[in-house]
């Protein structure tokens, strides 16, 4: 169905921010058509990582539940490794390995973004003024506190 289609059958009298949601899920709609058409699969999921963290790439031809699906890679560390190196040209399958590398990419920038904060907090108060337990004379231990305390943060935010 195409965009404008779509938007004639929305009532002029909808709130401007619900047209502008309906527009918006329409033209991701469109988007995932087009790209599947020329693709062999209807469906690809990426929703399934399993303990280490790899993603599993799946496609499907129908959109039966009870299809068995077709492994398309495994998407580590921001690569994707194929089990058949075809796929790689199927577009849909390009569009879906696009939006995981964009995912990834925004939680990689979140990641840094926790561990300069953590690093950060080590020598500086949260107000941002400089920590004086560096410059007063304090024990090691304290000094030391704060180092651990920014690694044990830095190893949550790593699931390490």
């Amino acid at each position: 169905m195409k965009r404008n289609k779509f938007l004639e059958k929305i009532r002029k009298n909808i709130p401007a921010e619900t047209r502008k949601r309906v527009r918006s899920h329409a033209d991701k709609l469109i988007k995932k058509h087009e790209a599947m058409e020329g693709s062999i699969f209807s469906e690809i999921r990426s929703d399934y990582a399993d303990d280490k963290g790899v993603i599993h790439l799946d496609g499907y031809k129908t959109a039966d539940d009870n299809e068995e699906g077709t492994g398309i890679g495994y998407f580590i560390n921001g690569e994707i490794y194929w089990r058949d190196p075809e796929f790689q040209f199927d577009p849909y399958v390009k569009e879906v390995l696009a939006e995981l590398k964009n995912n990834y990419e925004e939680e990689k920038k979140a990641k840094e973004k926790k561990i300069r904060n953590a690093v950060r907090n080590v020598v500086y108060t949260p107000d941002a003024k400089p920590r004086l337990v560096y410059t007063d004379g304090s024990p090691l231990e304290k000094k030391l506190a704060y180092i651990n305390e920014a690694v044990e943060k830095i190893k949550e935010i790593c699931n390490f």
